[in-house]
C-alpha cells in the first residue's frame, strides 16, 4: 500500500504548511472531538461528596470560568453516575474548580493578574457552597 501523499492546499501568496503542522493540527481536531463526532470540548462529570450526599457535577463545555451556567448539579444515581470513575471529596475538589475555571477561561475579563486570581478563587468558592448546598437539600426529608 503505497504511503498517502500531501497535497499544496495554499492559496496564492500564503505559505506551505509544513508536514508537522499539518500532523499537530490533525491530532488537535481529534482531540476535540466528542462522542457524537461534533466538534468541542468533551464532556466533563465529576462525583463529588459531601457530608450530607453525592453530587454529580457537569460542566458546560459552553460557559466561560466566571459564568453563573459553567457547572450543573444532579443527585448521584446509578444512571446519572454510570462512566465516572472517582469520587472526590468536597474539599478536594475546590482546586479542581479553579483548573477548570482555568480551562474554561476568563480571556474575557481584562483585570491585573492578582485581581484576576481572586475571581478566580471567589468563583470556586461560590460553586463549591452550592454544592453543598445542593447536597444538603437532596438529603433533606420532604
Amino acid at each position: 500500500m503505497a504511503a498517502p501523499t500531501i497535497t499544496d492546499e495554499r492559496e496564492e501568496g500564503q505559505p506551505t504548511m509544513t508536514r508537522a503542522r499539518r500532523r499537530a493540527r490533525a491530532s488537535v481536531a481529534a482531540m476535540n472531538q466528542v462522542p457524537d463526532g461534533t466538534s468541542g470540548r468533551p464532556d466533563r462529570r465529576y462525583l463529588v461528596t459531601t457530608d450530607h450526599g453525592d453530587v454529580v457535577v457537569s460542566v458546560n463545555p459552553a460557559a466561560g470560568g466566571l459564568d453563573a451556567d459553567l457547572l450543573t448539579l444532579e443527585a448521584a444515581t446509578p444512571a446519572t453516575t454510570a462512566g465516572i470513575e472517582l469520587a472526590t471529596p468536597l474539599r478536594a475538589f475546590g482546586a479542581k474548580m479553579l483548573d477548570l475555571i482555568e480551562i474554561q477561561g476568563i480571556s474575557d475579563v481584562g483585570v491585573s493578574p492578582g485581581l484576576r486570581d481572586m475571581l478566580m478563587r471567589e468563583k470556586a468558592t461560590q460553586d463549591l457552597k452550592r454544592i453543598e448546598r445542593f447536597a444538603r437539600a437532596v438529603a433533606a426529608p420532604e
